[in-house]
Order: structure tokens, then C-alpha cells, then sequence
């Protein structure tokens, strides 16, 4: 009798066990496959998570066309000059009160060529005069200047200076025919590829100058600053190549039409 219910408990056991194992080995494939799909899920995450993150990293490219400098004045204006305030804009020199020297000079390709021409006070003297009388259209001069201001806060004269890179543009500049916004929307459109995928820290000032010649045509396209990536400075100078469409010929104040050379800045904003 002992015997036989011994063996029964041995059975028992055994049976137990191996329901036990069954149920440990399921819910072991339960969990495998329960972590197999959280691993799947927080995979698929992190993809979407970098793809997030990788529109957000994409760089905010500045474009725009313009005269070399922000600062311009017309060719006429500056040939009747008498003063550095009629070249300077006049918020500029709305709150000096005295000019000790001024000096002028001419600048090519982003340099001061010689010494320039200095003067004593806002008055243009007869050298710098004929010095500002030389530049055409497209050329560029720098003007800094020593003066005084008074202290808002002491009332006494104090010692300032400024300095002024300026464009020397047509009394009516080039203008592309389809309009501004236009002639953008086509440079970012078709240069996308090349920027999409660029660095911010590596990214610099890039610059394409171009001519717009009397019969409105563009010529002249050549790179004076690189953005830092070749690919994209030389897309942008092929785009401005074959960019389609008309431009308006700059006009002189005899509405006769001149060459003017426009400059096409991209990558990072600056000079």
C-alpha cells in the first residue's frame, strides 16, 4: 500500500513538473516576444525620433541678390557731393556734432586700394572730391570718419568714430522681370538638393557676382566667396547661368541703359 502511493506521488511530481516547465517555457516565449516587440517599437521610435531631428537640424540657408554692400548710393548723388553727409545715410549722422577727419577711399575686391584721400571736417576737400569723381557704376568706397557726439548721460562731447562700406549703384538698377520673390524661389527650389543635408558650423558667407548686362542679359558669373562647400558654390553659379527668364537693364539719370553688377549671397547671412 505504502508502495503504491509512493509511486503515485512520483507521478504526480513528475506531472507537475512538466506542466510547470511547459508554463515557464511559454510565458518565457511570451516575454521574448513581448520584449521583441518593445524592442521593435522603441526601434521604429528612434527612427522617427532621428528623422524629427534631422528636418529640425536642416540649416536655414539666406539667399538674397543685391548690390555688393547694403549700403549704395546712385552715381549721380554721390558726383554731387559736397559733404560726407550727403553720401551717409542719414541716420548716421543725424546726431554728431562735429567731424574732426574723414577719409575716403576706393575698394576692390573687398580691399582699400592705396591710403585714400583724408580731410578735415564734413566738407569734401578737392582731392577727395576727384577721387569720388572717379568710380562708376558697381565700384565701391569706404568712408570712416572721427567725430564728436554728446554723452546722453554726461552732456559732454565725447570721441567717436564710424565706418561705411558703400555700393555706388544706377539712379534705376536691374530688376529681374518676374520679380524678386520669384527669381529666389527659383534659386532655393533648385539648389535644395545640394543644401539639404550641409553643416551649420561648417556653412560660411557665400557670394556669386553676376552682370546684367544693357541689353538685360547675364554675364560675368564668377565666385568671390565660398560658402564653405564646393558643390553648392558651383551649383549656384551654374543656376545663375542658365537661370531662365528677362531682367530688366539698369537705367543712368539720362534713363539710358548700363551694365550693373548684382551679387547672389547664400549659406550663412554676412558679409
Amino acid at each position: 500500500m505504502k508502495k503504491s502511493i509512493f509511486i503515485i506521488c512520483i507521478l504526480l511530481t513528475s506531472l507537475w513538473a512538466t506542466v510547470y516547465s511547459q508554463d515557464s517555457q511559454e510565458k518565457n516565449e511570451k516575454t521574448k516576444a513581448a520584449l521583441s516587440c518593445y524592442q521593435s517599437t522603441a526601434f521604429n521610435y528612434g527612427v522617427i525620433s532621428n528623422i524629427g531631428k534631422q528636418t529640425m537640424d536642416i540649416p536655414n540657408i539666406f539667399y538674397s541678390v543685391a548690390p555688393r554692400f547694403r549700403h549704395t548710393v546712385t552715381k549721380e548723388n554721390l558726383h554731387r557731393a559736397k559733404s560726407i553727409i550727403d553720401i551717409l545715410p542719414s541716420e548716421a549722422t543725424q546726431s554728431i556734432e562735429s567731424y574732426q577727419s574723414v577719409k575716403v577711399s576706393i575698394i576692390d575686391n573687398d580691399h582699400e586700394i592705396g591710403t585714400g584721400e583724408y580731410g578735415e571736417g564734413d566738407k569734401l576737400n578737392k582731392t577727395q572730391l576727384a577721387l569720388l569723381q572717379s568710380v562708376n557704376y558697381s565700384n565701391h568706397i569706404f568712408i570712416k570718419a572721427n567725430y564728436k557726439i554728446k554723452d546722453v548721460y554726461s552732456g559732454q562731447l565725447a570721441d567717436r568714430y564710424l565706418t561705411y562700406y558703400i555700393t555706388i549703384v544706377p539712379e534705376k538698377e536691374a530688376q529681374f522681370a518676374d520679380g524678386y520673390e520669384t527669381l529666389l524661389r527659383y534659386i532655393k527650389t533648385n539648389s535644395k538638393e545640394k543644401t539639404i543635408s550641409v553643416d551649420q558650423n561648417i556653412l560660411e558667407p557665400g557670394k556669386v557676382s553676376f552682370t546684367i548686362t544693357k541689353e538685360g542679359k547675364i554675364s560675368n558669373v564668377k565666385l568671390t566667396s565660398t560658402s564653405g562647400y564646393s558643390s553648392i558654390d558651383q551649383s549656384l553659379m551654374n543656376l545663375m547661368n542658365k537661370l531662365p527668364g528677362k531682367w530688366n537693364a539698369a537705367t543712368n539719370s539720362k534713363g539710358e541703359k548700363v551694365d550693373q553688377e548684382l551679387v547672389l549671397f547664400f549659406g550663412m547671412d554676412g558679409c
